[in-house]
């Protein structure tokens, strides 16, 4: 039997903050037991690193995906697309996760002066590991840890 899945986007740069989610993981690792963790773009050496770690310390099933494969092949079947957002979403495969019915949690940590409100919303958990942590489990139905 195929565990459920859910998608991070690993890649930590100028664009994107993958240790972050990585440190929501850990935090939300005791609601994450039964599901397979897919991290894409885990190819870069802190990422990797961090992957081993986090799979090491919590026995998270973790499925490392380099860069070079299709964002659409990683979402296939996946339950739910994290990532963090430096300013905006504009390299994130947004629109495959929608294509493929991929509920996501994309939060931007300097969203435009524009931005909407669904936007505004999502600002505490693109920079604190645990709001983000608690999003994830209630997006995926599990219990959300406490303060």
């Amino acid at each position: 039997m195929r565990l459920p899945r859910i998608v991070v986007d690993g890649e930590d740069s100028s664009r994107s903050r993958g240790l972050l989610v990585v440190s929501a993981l850990h935090l939300a690792a005791e609601g994450l037991h039964g599901i397979a963790i897919a991290v894409m773009n885990a190819d870069d050496p802190p990422m990797a690193a961090a992957v081993e770690v986090l799979q090491g310390e919590t026995g998270l099933r973790i499925e490392p995906w380099p860069a070079s494969v299709a964002p659409r092949n990683v979402l296939r079947e996946a339950r739910l697309f994290v990532s963090v957002a430096v300013d905006d979403t504009a390299h994130l495969p947004l629109g495959e996760a929608a294509a493929l019915g991929v509920p996501v949690i994309a939060p931007v940590q300097f969203p435009a002066p524009h931005a909407d409100a669904d936007a505004l919303a999502l600002l505490r958990a693109a920079h604190d590991p645990k709001a983000l942590a608690g999003r994830m489990l209630r997006a995926l139905g599990r219990i959300a840890i406490t303060a």
